[in-house]
This record gives structure tokens, C-alpha cells and sequence, in this order.
């Protein structure tokens, strides 16, 4: 089993973080948006460990780049390897295709990888709405709910329950030197002034996996990292609980949360708010 802070070995043609590519958009709002808090409150009988990691199925190097070298899909490549991690745990891995994310990246954002025009990013919640009405590499989702912002608790059990928490992140400049050296991102000072502040470096969508302690482990970019809980929470903007009967085997998840249990309550939410899903 991997080690939960052991992180790929640095080599300058892969850690170059001026080469990379990112693609999240500022925070789009919809009031329709399910609360992860409603669901959690509902269903907050298991136990939730201490420490889990959802990522120890799949190899280091074996997660991908999924179009992430070229276009600015990280909010499509997120759900890419959502998909990996629900398969994974529960039966046979599934790994989508570059060229299926790189086309629900087309369908939501107009680009044209042809020519590279439109290559601008996308916000996540549109493409948590694709995701869950179209699909994304042949799969779609339940629903999805957001976390309250920078909710660690409400994270934690995220991650525990439903095999991950998508999130969005606005990467200071400082994180730089973190990627190069393969070192875990921490709230540090700035050499420079701004170096430190939110946004400074890009905008960013990553998939966490697993938490221990004060640490979360997170894929991006084709490999998984590790960044410190007050890293997530002060650069956070956006976390979403993701429902898939991917994160099902003999109509149970691997946590035991039973499926039609989880559709019945997530219908009650949505009619008490008087909604129909995002």
C-alpha cells in the first residue's frame, strides 16, 4: 500500500510548472445547487475514520494527463479521475480516454482542439451539470451537492462517504516551487509581494482522495499530491460532494451507504427546497 506522503520523485521535464495547464474559471452560482450539509446531516450514522485514502488502487504514474498537457480541461479532467477512483473500489477500473474528456471539455467551454481557439477553461458547476444531465466519457452522475466553504469536517466526511471531493482551488504563486521540488502545498510567505495570494498563480480543479490528520491527498496532473488541510482552506473557493452508482457494488457503496436510500434522500432535499436539480 502507498504511503500516505510518498509523492512521485521530481524531474525537471515533469515538474515544470510554468509548462502546465489549468482551466477553472471564477466560481459560478446557482441557488438550485444541492447543500452537502442537507445530505450530511440526513445520513450522518457511519462512522467516519480517522484517516482514509481512496487512491491505493491505482499506480502512481497511472492516472494520466487526460488532455491536461494541452488544453485547459482540469475541471473535465477532475471528473476523469472521479470516475477512475469510484471504478476502482468498487470492481473493475474503468480510465477514460484523453479524447472523451477532452470532448466534454468541447461540449462545455467550445473549444476547438484543432485549432486551440476557446481554450479559456471552464467553471466547475458547469460541468458538474453536464456531467449529471449529458455524462462525461460515457458516465453520469446522481446528482452533486456543494460543501460550505472551507468546511473541513463536512470535507472530510465528503471524501469518506462518496469516494472523493471535487474541488476548486485558487493556487497562489508560492505553490510553484512546491510542484518543482515534489513537496507537499503549504501556506507559506512569498519571496515576492502577491506571491502568496489566492489566485495569483491559477486557477485550479483537483479531485481529493484521502485525508490524514492535517493532510489531504489530492490527483492533479497526472499524479497524486499531497497539500496541508490549512492549504485547502484558505485557497478553496468551490467543493462538491459527487453521488454515482459508479460508487456502487451490491446496491451499497463501499462505506455502506445504500443506493436507494441515497436517491430517496436526495429527492426529499430537492422537493423541501422546492427544486429541481441544477
Amino acid at each position: 500500500m502507498k504511503n500516505f506522503n510518498q509523492l512521485m520523485k521530481p524531474t525537471p521535464a515533469k515538474r515544470d510548472p510554468l509548462k502546465l495547464k489549468s482551466g477553472m474559471l471564477p466560481v459560478l452560482n446557482d441557488s438550485r445547487t444541492l447543500n452537502a450539509a442537507d445530505y450530511l446531516k440526513k445520513r450522518n450514522i457511519l462512522p467516519v475514520p480517522r484517516d482514509h485514502n481512496w487512491g491505493t488502487r491505482i499506480r502512481d504514474n497511472g492516472w494520466g494527463w487526460l488532455g491536461n498537457k494541452r488544453a485547459n480541461d482540469c475541471t473535465c479532467v477532475a471528473a476523469g479521475y472521479f470516475i477512475m477512483t469510484w471504478t476502482s473500489n468498487t470492481g473493475r477500473l474503468f480510465r477514460p480516454k484523453a479524447r472523451e474528456i477532452v470532448d466534454a471539455y468541447c461540449a462545455v467551454s467550445n473549444y476547438n482542439p484543432g485549432t486551440g481557439a476557446n481554450d479559456t477553461g471552464v467553471e466547475c458547476l458547469k460541468v458538474l451539470k453536464h456531467w449529471r444531465k449529458i455524462g462525461i466519457a460515457g458516465h453520469q452522475i446522481i446528482a452533486f451537492a456543494r460543501l460550505k466553504n472551507k468546511n473541513h469536517l463536512e470535507l472530510k466526511k465528503t471524501i469518506y462517504l462518496f469516494g472523493g471531493c471535487y474541488s476548486g482551488i485558487n493556487l497562489p504563486r508560492t505553490a510553484q516551487g512546491h510542484y518543482r521540488n515534489g513537496k507537499k502545498w503549504t501556506v507559506t510567505k512569498g519571496r515576492k509581494n502577491g506571491d502568496a495570494e489566492p489566485g495569483s498563480w491559477m486557477g485550479h480543479a483537483v479531485l481529493i482522495i484521502g485525508y490524514q490528520d492535517k493532510e489531504l491527498r489530492f490527483v492533479s496532473w497526472g499524479q497524486e499530491m499531497v497539500m496541508s488541510l490549512d492549504f485547502w482552506i484558505k485557497y478553496s473557493v468551490e467543493s462538491y460532494a459527487v453521488f454515482s452508482e459508479e460508487f456502487i457494488t451490491n446496491q451499497r457503496t463501499p462505506t455502506g451507504v445504500d443506493i436507494d436510500i441515497l436517491k430517496a434522500d436526495i429527492q426529499l432535499i430537492q422537493k423541501k427546497a422546492g427544486m429541481n436539480p441544477a
